[in-house]
């Protein structure tokens, strides 16, 4: 694989690498997906990369997202 996207959450407590080692995310669930494709699919003409890397970047938007609300709603389900 040539080009690899990641996309995560949950290291809002782990600002810095001295934060991760530190202990500063213990206890907290962090989200990873990672994808990517290889250098034969990768467009040649500069506007279809762009408008590749937008793509992916709408799905990052996207895993984020559904893994946000979906923290919401089992935070709102254990509330009740």
């Amino acid at each position: 694989m040539e080009v690899l996207f990641s996309a995560h959450t949950g290291f809002k407590n782990g600002a810095s690498f001295l934060d991760i080692v530190g202990g500063s995310m213990i206890g907290s669930e962090t989200r990873v997906r990672f994808w990517g494709y290889s250098a034969a699919s990768i467009p040649r003409i500069r506007q279809e990369q762009k408008s590749r890397i937008r793509e992916n970047w709408l799905r990052i938007d996207g895993f984020v997202t559904e893994v946000q609300s979906g923290a919401a709603r089992c935070r709102s389900q254990k509330d009740d």
